[in-house]
């Protein structure tokens, strides 16, 4: 499935992009997932704007679920 392939390769934006086509929401949690691991692994963006970024993906992922 191309989905699966898409969240392998960490690419989140395919990934949420057919999982709303499929209206799957365990895709579309996986590709959140993908990108907080992104996020969580940018040693560039400030920590107050990591956790506010993580935050709203929690949030995201809580709604979807």
């Amino acid at each position: 499935m191309a989905v699966n392939s898409y969240i392998e390769q960490k690419n989140h934006k395919e990934a949420m992009k057919l999982g709303k086509e499929l209206d799957n929401k365990d895709v579309q949690i996986a590709s959140l997932n993908v990108q907080k691991n992104k996020i969580k692994k940018d040693d560039d963006m400030d920590d107050d704007k990591k956790d506010d970024k993580i935050e709203k993906l929690d949030k995201k992922i809580d709604k979807l679920k």
